[in-house]
């Protein structure tokens, strides 16, 4: 009589309410313990198979993370047995998991977690530059690398601008030379501007190509980054003339400017008050932060390698317009946080050039391609003969030359490249008739 009337008389709902809430309080944890339970398991059955400790020290499944549509990260608790054990056992994980198993390590700071990296999909130890160079046919595009879901190919012009950061020896350096080749040979009539502060050690291979500058020094690097200011200004005259929000350069026949800036701390991080390029440093960290905001519309690009970002060397103003982040391997989760926002670069393959590409909402890993350097000196050879093929005295500077007006937009030639720049004797774009 008593449950009859607390189930059915108004004034025991009160009741009814905390009754039915302490149910579910008590019966959470074990159902959500069950459902964690039953997701591990499997894992946790292909891990007891392999029989490794005692029953005192046996290896838990502790958490399941599938990082990306086909990937999937296992970590295992396991007390008194070493990583090398568990890196052993590679070939008796993948039978028992029933996938490649990509990766084995410990867990940064705790050395007794063991993350292994399964998939259904693997990716390549290595893709070949030279295979997929066939496959740039738009104006602006590039490569990214391999990923599950296939080749990624990239536009330049819907980053606008693009951050490549890891630690030396990471293949950082390998990336930033075929993305460049990449870009040269999608777009035969763009100009590039190459800032390696390192005496050229990585960029100035590409010194002699037409419509390539390399600076090697920073005064050379503040002067070409004016001219690149000055023409941007100019582009924006045009685009106010014309009527139109943005160049491209296969309809209005401007060619695309790309500034590749190697080792960015070298050139645009805060300097020192003794530094004596201070001044020289905090203009080019200026201009580079203008161009950042407005170069999209104007069809001039920026690709900034560095080892580590930080907004005493890379402005947070800059950042926020670096629309792609390809990073290779980190040393700590605070330096992958610094460039995507979140942990997974410190914890990537050890696999020499894999990396997180990082272009909207979409991370994914890829193994980008790879050239040996002799390739790229060949390809850079090949990329001269073909640029040269091209040069012809464009229709700006003759107009110029002759006294009479800018060119119209529509009118520029395409093979406005014929400039090459000699280090450290920086020509004066006005009396040269120069557009960078």
């Amino acid at each position: 009589m008593f449950i009859q009337r607390l189930y059915a008389l108004p004034e025991y709902a009160w009741g009814r309410t905390y009754f039915y809430f302490g149910i579910a309080v008590l019966a959470f944890p074990v159902v959500i313990g069950g459902l964690a339970k039953y997701r591990f398991k499997k894992y946790q059955t292909a891990v007891d198979l392999l029989k490794m400790g005692d029953q005192e020290h046996k290896p838990q499944v502790v958490e399941v993370i599938p990082e990306e549509e086909l990937k999937t990260v296992i970590k295992i608790k396991s007390p008194g047995i070493s990583l090398d054990k568990f890196k052993a056992k590679s070939g008796d994980f993948q039978a028992a998991f029933n996938q490649t198993v990509e990766d084995i390590q410990a867990e940064e700071n705790q050395p007794n977690t063991i993350q292994i990296s399964i998939s259904r999909y693997p990716l390549p130890s290595m893709v070949s530059f030279e295979s997929h160079l066939m496959d740039l046919k738009n104006e602006g595009e590039f490569m990214i690398g391999q990923s599950r879901r296939g080749f990624i190919l990239q536009n330049i012009a819907e980053l606008p601008h693009m951050l490549v950061a890891g630690t030396s020896g990471s293949g950082k350096s390998t990336f930033f030379k075929q993305a460049l080749i990449g870009l040269m040979k999608s777009s035969p009539d763009a100009q590039f501007i190459l800032i390696d502060l390192k005496r050229g050690a990585e960029l100035g291979v590409f010194a002699g190509v037409p419509g390539v500058r390399v600076a090697k020094t920073i005064e050379t690097a503040v002067s070409l980054l004016r001219d690149a200011k000055e023409e941007m200004k100019k582009r924006f005259d045009l685009l106010e003339q014309k009527g139109i929000s943005k160049i491209i350069p296969d309809i209005h026949q401007v060619p695309r400017l790309v500034i590749a800036i190697d080792e960015a701390s070298e050139l645009i991080s805060i300097p020192s008050r003794s530094n004596p390029e201070k001044n020289l440093m905090l203009e080019a960290r200026e201009i580079t932060n203008d161009i950042a905001k407005l170069g999209r519309a104007a069809a001039i690009n920026l690709l900034i390698a560095t080892q580590k970002v930080h907004k005493s060397i890379i402005d947070t103003a800059l950042q926020e317009n670096l629309g792609g982040r390809m990073a290779f391997r980190m040393a700590t989760l605070a330096n992958s946080a610094s460039v995507l926002g979140s942990k997974g670069a410190n914890n990537l393959s050890t696999n020499p050039g894999r990396s997180l590409w990082q272009f909207g909402l979409k991370t994914l890993e890829v193994q980008p391609p790879f050239i040996e350097e002799k390739k790229i000196k060949r390809l850079i050879s090949d990329l001269k003969e073909k640029r040269t093929a091209l040069i012809q005295p464009s229709t700006a500077e003759k107009m110029q030359a002759e006294g009479q007006p800018q060119a119209d937009i529509n009118k520029i030639g395409r093979t406005n490249i014929d400039r090459t720049y000699a280090e450290g004797t920086p020509a004066d774009s006005q009396s040269a008739g120069n557009t960078v």
